[in-house]
């Protein structure tokens, strides 16, 4: 009874490990694809393309 217990448990302990540990983007990631695309954007010498970071001004 108790190995049958573990059989059937143990699997499903891991795969819950498994797809917990696997989220969309962690943060991290999202600060480096972001410091890509600033880094893109300001290498590109266009004005328009650093706009988008820039903060909107209100009056």
């Amino acid at each position: 009874m108790k190995k049958k217990f573990l059989i059937l448990t143990i699997p499903l302990i891991i795969l819950t490990i498994i797809t917990g540990c696997k989220s969309e983007k962690s943060e991290y990631d999202k600060m480096v694809e972001f410091g890509q695309k600033y880094t893109d954007a300001w290498n590109s010498k266009q004005p328009e393309g650093m706009a988008h970071f820039m903060p909107k001004m209100v009056s």
